[in-house]
């Protein structure tokens, strides 16, 4: 008996001897079960610790007779009690779930029949290999009900933070489900996320206050794959398609099963271009279905543009696949702007058509555009090109999108200058305008028989405030202008054609009627401009009054700013009418020389009969003089006007301020010349009456108003010393022959 005991003593050992041997080799196990649990191949090998791992486990849930198949490889230490399972590749099979991490697993704490507990330090858990493993610094595990469960602490996936995220796992269903959170900033890690289950959500976030929660459910074998997201944000920037927006709330909520994202947001500011959107409260909702359809709804929102204030009331935009209406009007009102107009539009993506009218109750804006009662409908085409047209206003816009070419012409323009208040038009004539443009930075207008007559009270106000000008940078431009006339403050231009060319910082403008040709240029911030043979029949137009009866008038402008501009006139054979200081001067011609000295009353009374004494004008053979002129200050100065008139010349300098229309000047008049001329002939009275300088001639000082001017003369001097030197020259005539030359 005690040699059996023996023997069976030193079989135990050597088969330990042998496993223990083996366990430093390696040992292999074929198809362990236990329970509902089956390892189909078990590999052990220590190395300081017990190495195991094992191609397929399966665990049965008796209830649902589904099956779970996992892999693992681990080691395995025991210290105080605790097993310490290093977890080198956990991974559920036929899906994309694994898990890498240590487990410390104390068996007072595992009851597989009821609840047992644990926890993982250093977890990286892949439940999809299309989006980056969440890692976490420590995991606790709890498995209850064929469930595990698993809450974090400081998880991240990529760059966020996902406190308060769980997973759990539920083996009687093969499913997976994640419970993700973060208050992190919607970056590219998070849009990725959503973007691999389908969900694209173009926009990117700056700042802001967020509460985003995910829910996603993954069935490994049998059931439906679920995903729910909710937003939260507040005092947020974010960023669509290269648009920034400032939000104050917004909300957004995704269910897959109901196939909808939808939410709204309270819009605190977001500009697009000089449009300022603003205190905007924004729904909106997409279906996904059969169709797409997509709906954006607000009661009301709040835009800025410029100095106008609108509202955009009851807007409903609805996009259905390739089909996308509107509806919604615009109401604004203040002292001088009143809007309100309604709008429907029918978009189809599919044949690339959009038909919509406005309604137009009242468009009202700063004494310059009056609408109202009109409905305007419009239809446009984008297949290949895009085309417009507005039956109301004749009018029609074709791009060629391939050249990038523009055209837009107006075959009634009358009824779409009837909108704006400032301009009046003839509607006896019908005109067009037609505009030619390539990516409209080159542009061609062509302008046929239009009369405008344009209101200035609007822009006077805006030039009187104007300290200084500034020289444009213009398009390039070309505009051609025919058979036409324009009224603008009380002047008129005429034309036949009227020709423009813009560029940057150069001007060309030619403008021809008749014999009279007016060309201007500025280049390189140098202006000049001509008015040629212009005659009375355009000067008076162009006035809008007879100044000028018969011959023409020249005028040259240059200039190296355009605040301050000098030039010079010509003028030829032509009487000068209608100007009060002129006839003025003119009254005061025709009387003054027999004041200056009574033997000249004859002659002149004689002069007045012979050619017709008129107060309403001045005949003169030819004129010139120069002149400068301060922009900003609408202030004249004249140098040296000569006249060459019939009876009498003028020199005049003058200051003239046209804002107050006040007016500076004196005026050298030689009086009588034809008079003078011939009695200058005769040696003897030539003296008598003229003195040695063989000339009768006075100065006039004007002040006042152009309207009102008013004469200083120094007549009655003269007129004293006139009768003195005529008495002193009869004393003294036969002293003149010993008189040296």
């Amino acid at each position: 008996m005690f040699k059996i005991i023996k023997f069976n003593l030193i079989l135990l050992s050597g088969i330990s001897l042998i496993v223990m041997a083996s366990l430093f080799i390696g040992i292999e196990i074929e198809n362990i079960s236990y329970k509902n649990i089956n390892i189909e191949k078990l590999y052990l090998k220590y190395n300081k610790k017990l190495n195991i791992s094992t191609p397929k486990i399966s665990i049965l849930d008796k209830d649902s007779k589904s099956i779970a198949q996992m892999k693992a490889d681990f080691t395995l230490n025991y210290l105080n009690n605790i097993f310490t399972i290093d977890v080198k590749h956990f991974e559920l099979i036929g899906t994309d779930l694994e898990v890498q991490g240590t487990v410390f697993l104390d068996l007072d704490t595992i009851d597989l029949e009821n609840r047992s507990s644990t926890i993982v330090e250093n977890l990286q858990l892949q439940f999809d290999k299309k989006v980056k493993k969440v890692f976490a610094k420590k995991v606790f595990v709890t498995f209850e009900n064929n469930q595990i469960d698993l809450t974090f602490e400081k998880p991240f996936y990529d760059t966020v933070d996902m406190t308060n995220s769980e997973v759990s796992y539920l083996l009687n269903t093969n499913t997976l489900k994640l419970y993700l959170k973060t208050t992190s900033l919607f970056n590219d890690s998070l849009k990725n996320i959503l973007l691999r289950y389908g969900i694209d959500i173009p926009i990117i976030q700056h700042s802001g206050k967020n509460q985003l929660s995910t829910n996603i459910s993954i069935p490994f074998s049998q059931g439906k794959f679920f995903i729910e997201t909710d937003v939260k944000s507040k005092d947020t920037i974010i960023e669509s398609y290269g648009h920034k927006f400032d939000v104050t709330n917004l909300l957004l909520h995704y269910d897959i099963n109901e196939n909808i994202l939808k939410g709204d947001f309270y819009l605190n500011n977001y500009k697009y271009k000089d449009i300022n959107f603003t205190n905007s409260q924004i729904g909106y909702s997409v279906l996904f279905d059969e169709k797409i359809t997509t709906n954006i709804f607000t009661e009301a929102m709040n835009l800025k543009y410029d100095d106008i204030d609108l509202k955009l009331n009851s807007l409903n935009a609805n996009f259905e696949d390739l089909n996308m209406s509107l509806k919604g009007n615009i109401t604004d009102t203040n002292e001088t702007d009143s809007i309100d107009l309604k709008f429907t539009n029918k978009t189809d993506f599919d044949s690339n058509t959009s038909l919509g009218i406005v309604k137009i109750n009242s468009l009202k804006y700063d004494d310059l555009l009056d609408v109202s009662h009109k409905n305007i409908s419009y239809d446009m085409n984008f297949e290949q090109n895009t085309s417009i047209i507005v039956p109301e206003l004749e009018l029609y816009y074709f791009k060629d999108k391939q050249n990038n070419r523009h055209t837009l012409k107006i075959n009634n323009p009358n009824r779409l200058i009837d909108a704006f208040t400032f301009v009046d038009h003839d509607s006896k004539k019908k005109g067009t305008i037609e505009v030619h443009s390539t990516d409209l930075n080159d542009t061609i207008i062509a302008i046929n028989n239009i009369n405008l007559d344009i209101n200035n009270s609007y822009f006077q106000s805006f030039l009187n405030t104007k300290e200084k000008f500034e020289m444009p940078v213009f398009p390039k431009l070309e505009v051609s202008y025919n058979n036409s006339i324009l009224n603008y403050n009380s002047y008129t231009l005429d034309f036949e054609n009227l020709h423009l060319q813009t560029d940057k910082n150069d001007l060309k403008f030619k403008m021809i009627k008749d014999d009279t040709r007016v060309i201007a240029t500025i280049q390189n911030g140098m202006i000049e401009a001509h008015a040629i043979n212009a005659t009375d029949k355009y000067v008076n137009t162009f006035l809008n009054k007879e100044f000028l009866k018969g011959g023409y008038l020249n005028l040259n402008i240059y200039g190296e700013d355009i605040n301050f501009l000098m030039g010079d006139i010509d003028l030829h054979k032509t009487t000068i009418k209608n100007v009060t200081i002129i006839n003025s001067l003119t009254t005061f011609v025709n009387t003054t020389p027999a004041i200056i000295n009574p033997l000249l009353a004859l002659p002149t009374l004689y002069r007045m009969t012979e050619t017709g004494f008129d107060t309403n004008g001045y005949y003169l053979e030819n004129g010139s003089g120069s002149f400068h002129y301060s922009l900003p200050l609408r202030q004249l100065d004249i140098f040296d006007l000569f006249t060459n008139g019939t009876m009498s010349n003028f020199i005049i300098n003058s200051h003239v301020n046209f804002k107050t229309r006040e007016i500076q000047a004196n005026v050298d008049i030689s009086f009588l010349k034809d008079f003078t001329n011939t009695i200058n002939y005769i040696p003897v009275l030539g003296y008598l009456f003229l003195g040695d300088n063989g000339e009768i001639h006075t100065t006039v000082d004007i002040s006042g108003t152009l309207d009102n001017p008013e004469l200083e003369t120094h007549t009655v001097k003269e007129g004293t010393q006139g009768v003195t030197n005529f008495l002193q020259r009869i004393l003294t005539l036969p002293l003149q022959p010993f008189k040296s030359n």
